[in-house]
């Protein structure tokens, strides 16, 4: 960089922090992250702590900061200042309130992290339009929306949809490589490749749900969002971009897989899964960017490279507004209104207050720890969860170190609990993981069992409500055919202090409590016996959870009201947006109708001058202005008719004021 560009740096700088404009908006900008990090701040470590654990969901790092580069693009978006009609304001102020009923609602349920974050757009959306206003928000909407990809909502689809994926992943690897590979596909809980290397030696490659692509599919839904926004074409040629996309991830992953197997066969598993299933991911994730932006630019002749648009003649004469292009010369002083912000401070301190509250709920640290641990012995097995407090006596089955490794948890073990001199058992399975997103519902596993299995209901229910302090679990009724048993079922989520040699851990744990039955021909004693087995696995449960949760810090009482009348909650801020929503429509309406009668009484060389205008993209460099003064007192004579008003845009990242009909 020479020293004239230097120079113009160092000025442009020094302009910046000499506007007017400068400090109304550092506050406002200030306010906008200050608001979203504080109530989100965990959940953040949450997701980021996941996308480093677990190279599928790696793809998470890149959100903020193309966010952050869409934010920066449009940059200009702050500056604009308008003052928000109260229905504007009831509009934000909705959102705010939307975002944190999905919260609370969130915090109780097993995809907490997934629910929280995929508010935060919303959240986002209703600050923004409080702080900047209407114009602003509709010129962020994209860089806001993105940070949908924010939340690891891959998990909602994991165990419905993983599954047939792993399936058909692996049911291709097979056909492709059988004709060369000695290979055979087996569907125990997940599914298992076995071949013969080429130094006669078997091994096994097992496909869970994560490497079914389910996180691949979104990772190149998000490059393909970004790809077809900055790219220039039609809309439908960026739709179909975007399946493109989806189906370029799936075949992509069946390569990875093909070409694990390929390595397993010729050099063993040391190479192909120590290191190129570790590496290929991001490789393919990077190669499959190429592809997609080939095929994009050849196949649908759409432009990811973006032509700056060069100032109009008029724009040098200008001193405000250029009257031509509508490009901004020089921006309106920002004005802070007080009384208003006074409001919409106290009002955003209480939501940010309630979102805060309501992460204790999943991020709640177990007080006085010496008195609320559990003693726990991975190596042993021995858990003091399940003895000497409920009864049931306590024996370790073992513990299954192929789901640690494949799951990613610290441990999985499994238990036999039993009273009434062994009459009465309970299968129990107790899981440790240091995020509580590992974990995954039970609605797929049983989908993954080496035989058949029918579920027949899911219903949720609470464990334990007590001390302001409620644990939600899931009961599961299926049918196993061919075992001729019905399987009952219920688990749930916690954290707990254990104690392992003298030292004292806050864990994230998942417990399951299972019994089998075997099935009836008469349904009304198998309906009975489930009945019966239901009512006994959620006294257990009930049971641990009031031993556990009595040490528990007390989660807020609003927090806790609002989730238990949750349904009312509901209803006023539907009914708050939809009395948003009906105003403004009303009021443009209303505008619209009033201007089509005040066009259709003006003289004929008005009315063709709008209808001219029309056929035009309305403030572009191609607007047919001879006489600027001219022009710009017709269009100021047009406003004040209320026949045309004027509208923020932006093109090429650069803001435009224009005039449109109403």
């Amino acid at each position: 960089m020479n020293s004239e560009k230097i120079k113009k740096v160092l000025f442009n700088w020094r302009a910046v922090l000499q506007s007017p404009n400068f400090m109304p908006l550092s506050i406002k900008l200030f306010l906008l992250v200050l608001f979203p990090l504080v109530p989100y701040f965990q959940d953040f470590g949450q997701v980021f702590s996941l996308a480093l654990s677990d190279s599928e969901a790696q793809y998470v790092l890149l959100v903020p900061f193309v966010v952050a580069y869409f934010f920066y693009k449009r940059r200009k978006a702050f500056l604009v200042s308008r003052k928000n009609s109260r229905v504007h304001d009831l509009f934000g102020a909705s959102l705010c309130l939307l975002a944190l009923l999905i919260y609370v609602l969130g915090s109780y349920s097993f995809y907490s992290l997934q629910l929280h974050l995929l508010s935060l757009p919303i959240f986002v959306a209703g600050v923004t339009m409080l702080l900047f206003g209407t114009d602003t928000l509709r010129l962020l909407v994209f860089p806001i929306a993105l940070l949908t990809f924010l939340s690891p909502f891959p998990l909602f689809f994991m165990d419905a949809y993983g599954g047939s994926l792993m399936s058909s992943d692996g049911a291709l690897v097979t056909f492709f490589l059988s004709p060369f590979i000695p290979i055979q596909i087996t569907y125990q809980p997940i599914v298992v490749l076995s071949i013969v290397t080429a130094a006669g030696e078997t091994i096994q490659f097992s496909l869970n749900a994560a490497c079914s692509g389910i996180y691949s599919l979104t990772a190149f839904l998000f490059c393909a969002v970004v790809f077809g926004y900055i790219a220039a074409g039609s809309i439908f040629k960026k739709v179909l971009y975007g399946a493109l996309a989806i189906v370029a991830a799936y075949f992509l992953n069946v390569f990875r897989i093909t070409a694990t197997v390929v390595l397993g066969y010729f050099f063993g598993l040391g190479l192909a899964v120590d290191f190129f299933h570790l590496v290929s991911g991001t490789v393919l994730a990077f190669v499959g960017t190429l592809i997609l932006l080939y095929f994009g630019s050849k196949l649908l002749k759409l432009s990811f490279i973006q032509k700056k648009t060069s100032s109009c003649s008029f724009c040098k004469e200008s001193q405000t507004t250029c009257s031509k292009c509508g490009r901004i010369i020089e921006w309106r002083k920002i004005k802070i209104h007080w009384k208003r912000m006074v409001f919409v401070l106290l009002f955003l301190v209480v939501c940010t207050n309630l979102i805060a509250q309501a992460s204790a709920v999943n991020y709640n640290v177990i007080s006085n720890q010496e008195d609320a641990s559990i003693d726990f012995n991975p190596s042993t097995g021995e858990l003091g969860a399940f003895s000497n407090v409920t009864g049931w006596s306590s024996t370790f089955v073992g513990r299954e170190r192929q789901a640690e490794e494949t799951l990613g948890l610290t441990y999985v073990g499994d238990y036999l609990l039993s009273k009434n001199n062994g009459s009465d058992i309970v299968y129990a399975i107790f899981e440790i993981a240091d995020l509580r997103s590992k974990f995954h519902t039970w609605e797929g596993c049983l989908n993954y069992q080496a035989y058949p299995i029918d579920i027949e209901k899911i219903s949720y229910t609470t464990i334990y409500d007590e001390n302001n302090n409620i644990i939600n679990g899931e009961i599961i009724i299926a049918n196993a055919p061919t075992l001729n048993q019905t399987i009952n079922l219920v688990y749930w989520f916690d954290t707990l202090n254990l104690k392992t040699n003298g030292t004292i851990t806050n864990w994230n744990v998942k417990i399951t409590l299972i019994k089998y039955l075997l099935n009836q021909n008469n349904q009304t004693m198998r309906e009975r016996n489930i009945a019966i087995a239901t009512d006994q696995l959620l006294s257990l449960a009930q049971n641990l959870e009031k031993t556990w949760s009595q040490y528990k810090n007390p989660n807020s009482s609003f927090v806790v009201d609002i989730y238990k009348n949750k349904e009312a909650y509901a209803v006023v801020v539907t009914a708050v947006l939809i009395i948003a929503i009906a105003a403004l429509s009303r009021k443009k309406l209303s505008l619209r109708a009033a201007a089509k009668t005040k066009i259709a009484s003006l003289p004929e060389s008005d009315k063709a001058l709008l209808n001219e205008l029309k056929t035009v993209q309305f403030g572009s460099s191609d607007t047919p202005v001879d006489d600027s003064a001219g022009y710009a007192a017709k269009m100021e004579e047009f406003r004040q008719m209320q026949i045309l008003h004027e509208k923020i845009t932006a093109r090429d990242d650069e803001v435009y004021v224009i005039w449109v009909t109403y």
